[in-house]
Formats: structure tokens, C-alpha cells, sequence
């Protein structure tokens, strides 16, 4: 059983450190929920924290720094709707940010393995390890001082959403894989430039309700 791509629920420019943005589509109970964000300010910058309307436990990882990317999510114990808000507070007020909210079902919240880089490049992706029948890897890559980078996605990487001509730039990947050990997720660049990376990956889990393979623990990071 495939995990699935639902849709885009939102994204957001915002610069202040508490962005409070509303659901742009519905999540059913049992969806995961995935935050991507990255920004960047004078000293470190990173993800402190993301809470939403229905209340539960947001796992994040940070690849902080002056530029920053960071991925958070929940797979959600109840519906929710447009009518509900999502939260993310950075450490501080960023001088430019990008954050992109997307929606899954099928897949669980137990993390497998999460990479991240940061150096000068054409390889804007990383290779966390995977394991079982089915995964997802996610990522996000983020260049503080390049404008409408020309990505080549690697592998199975699907580009989910993008910020656009505006600098800085930022992207997100999704990748459905079933075998392997490990993944490459992101993209590649024509010519080396600076960027920061993180990805993570996922296991399946089945909706509730739908039966379905192993067993889902819960825990902050």
C-alpha cells in the first residue's frame, strides 16, 4: 500500500518570529502533517517550536544556523479542517523566510533517519537511510543569496512546492520508495552555490480504521 500525496495546505513568507497561518485544506484523522520552513537572519536562526488548533505533539529537526531549513510534523489523532491554524515560532525574527505545509496519509511519525548539510554544491539533496515495504522521504533546501535556482530532481524525488522567483529560494521534495536501504532526496544545481539541506524519513502506517502493518509510537523531538 502506497503512501500518498494529498495536497499543499499552505506557505507563507513571513518574517516574524510567531506566524499563525490557517489550514488550506482539510486533513483527515490520522494524516501526517509536514512543516517545511527555512529563513535566514544575522546570528542563528532555527525552528523553536510548531503548535496547531487541535492540540498533540509536533516532531522537529534543525539545520540551523544564520541560513536555517527544518522539518516538523504530526500525524494527526483527529480531522482537521480549514477552520483550524497551524503555529510555527522561529528563534528569533528572520530577515527572509519561506515555510510550505503539505499533507500525506499512510504514512507514520516514528522517524528513521534524518541528514542534513550545508556547504557550497550542485548537490542540493542527502541520503538518509530507509527501511521496510514502504517510506517517505522528505526534504527541503534552502539558498540564502541565489533567485530562481534551476533544480534537477534525483532519483524518485518529487519537487512538492517552491518559493518562486523571489530571493532567497527554497524547495521541498517528497519521495514514495518501497526497498532500498538508503535515498538521495532533493535535487542537483547546474554550477556549485551555497545552500542547506535536511531530510528525514518515514515509515508506513496504515489509516485508522484501515488495518494495516506494525505499530506507531509517539514522541517530541
Amino acid at each position: 500500500m502506497a503512501i500518498d500525496y494529498i495536497n499543499k495546505s499552505f506557505e507563507s513568507t513571513s518574517t516574524t518570529a510567531t506566524k499563525t497561518t490557517a489550514m488550506g485544506i482539510s486533513a483527515k484523522a490520522g494524516s501526517l502533517i509536514v512543516l517545511f520552513v527555512g529563513g535566514q537572519a544575522s546570528g542563528t536562526l532555527s525552528l523553536s517550536s510548531v503548535s496547531d488548533t487541535k492540540g498533540g505533539a509536533w516532531q522537529i529537526v534543525n539545520n540551523s544556523g544564520s541560513t536555517m531549513v527544518a522539518i516538523a510534523w504530526k500525524r494527526t489523532s483527529v480531522a482537521m479542517t480549514t477552520s483550524d491554524t497551524i503555529t510555527r515560532v522561529l528563534s528569533k525574527m528572520a530577515s527572509a523566510s519561506w515555510m510550505s505545509c503539505h499533507v500525506f496519509e499512510k504514512a507514520g511519525s516514528t522517524l528513521i533517519d534524518y541528514v542534513s548539510s550545508n556547504a557550497t554544491s550542485t548537490q542540493a539533496y542527502v541520503t538518509p537511510t530507509v527501511t521496510g515495504s514502504d517510506w517517505l522521504a522528505l526534504s527541503i533546501a534552502y539558498f540564502p543569496s541565489s533567485a530562481s535556482m534551476t533544480t534537477t530532481d534525483v532519483d524518485s524525488s518529487v519537487s512538492r512546492d517552491d518559493s518562486g522567483a523571489a530571493n532567497p529560494y527554497s524547495e521541498v521534495w517528497s519521495c514514495n520508495g518501497t526497498s532500498g536501504t538508503s535515498t538521495r532526496i532533493g535535487a542537483t544545481i547546474a554550477s556549485a552555490k551555497y545552500r542547506r539541506v535536511i531530510g528525514i524519513t518515514l515509515p508506513f502506517l496504515a489509516m485508522p480504521g484501515s488495518g494495516g502493518r506494525g505499530t506507531q509510537s509517539f514522541f517530541s523531538q
